[in-house]
């Protein structure tokens, strides 16, 4: 019974399984709604100017920008830290110790996160802390945070830990792509998404589950009528305004514009037919 509603959940929500072994976990703060007018900075944690761990926040900000969010470069963020003078992150005591030029910012409590955010004129900052895989050509470990500068409080936590043997290593852009279509998600109304050992759970809030059951128990209602442009319009509103991977909706729509297409031909069939036995009337 577990396995059946694990799987329904899956077909319904339109999340597809993940290929490589890997854990992927993001949470969102319930008491969060997020909108297109938040201005944020990312902020790494550790970072080497050529690696990996340099290169994921330049590719978060990229995808940023296209959600449409105001980013914020972080060229003033040495000298706000340096004035701020908190002690060093040391949150790697488990592993060996980072080589040059890998470098950490300085720890970022409450008060160091409400002056960087005065600071740069932002609402939030996403926080990234970055572990390459022992090839140095992928992310074996990474914890990326959403956090409100005002309260400190975390928007949203993302936790990613990259194989259990080297084999199992996933490589660097699919990667990132999982970690950019689950922000994504995030931000358009999960709650919480956990990817383990190949194995994809999205959960919405009841909210939105419930409009989606609406919409989708509308548009079914159009389908059965016949009137499949209609029914078209709903399930593509679901797939923008809740979840663009919502199979469901679209297979109904490859489903309807079938029907119409078939539709049109048998009018134009019919349309013909009667055209040719005009003419033969007058003949």
């Amino acid at each position: 019974m577990k396995k059946l509603l694990t799987l329904a959940m899956v077909l319904f929500y339109g999340c597809a399984p993940a290929g490589n072994k890997y854990f992927l976990k993001v949470v969102k703060n319930k008491d969060v709604n997020f909108t297109a007018n938040l201005k944020i900075a990312v902020i790494p944690e550790n970072w080497d100017p050529t690696g990996i761990s340099g290169f994921v926040p330049r590719a978060l900000i990229t995808e940023f920008l296209d959600m449409g969010f105001t980013v914020i470069e972080r060229s003033q963020l040495e000298k706000i830290l340096s004035e701020s003078k908190p002690r060093q992150i040391d949150i790697t005591k488990e592993e060996k110790p980072l080589p040059p030029p890998m470098r950490k910012s300085p720890i970022l409590d409450r008060d160091t996160i409400k002056k960087i955010g005065q600071s740069l004129g932002v609402d939030a900052l996403l926080l990234t802390y970055i572990i390459p895989d022992y090839s140095m050509k992928t992310i074996s470990r990474a914890s990326i945070r959403l956090v409100d500068v005002e309260t400190a409080s975390v928007l949203f936590s993302i936790t990613l830990i990259n194989g259990v043997q080297y084999a199992n290593v996933r490589p660097l852009e699919p990667l990132v792509n999982d970690i950019f279509l689950n922000i994504k998600r995030i931000l358009s109304g999960y709650s919480k998404i956990i990817v383990e050992n190949g194995n994809e759970v999205c959960i919405l809030p009841d909210k939105e589950k419930k409009e989606i059951r609406k919409l989708w128990n509308k548009a079914m209602d159009y389908y059965n009528q016949g009137k499949f442009e209609n029914a078209i319009e709903i399930w593509r509103k679901i797939l923008i305004e809740y979840n663009p991977k919502h199979e469901p909706s679209q297979k109904m729509i490859r489903n309807s514009e079938e029907r119409l297409r078939k539709l049109e031909k048998s009018i134009e069939e019919k349309k013909t037919q009667k055209q040719k036995a005009s003419q033969t009337e007058k003949k």
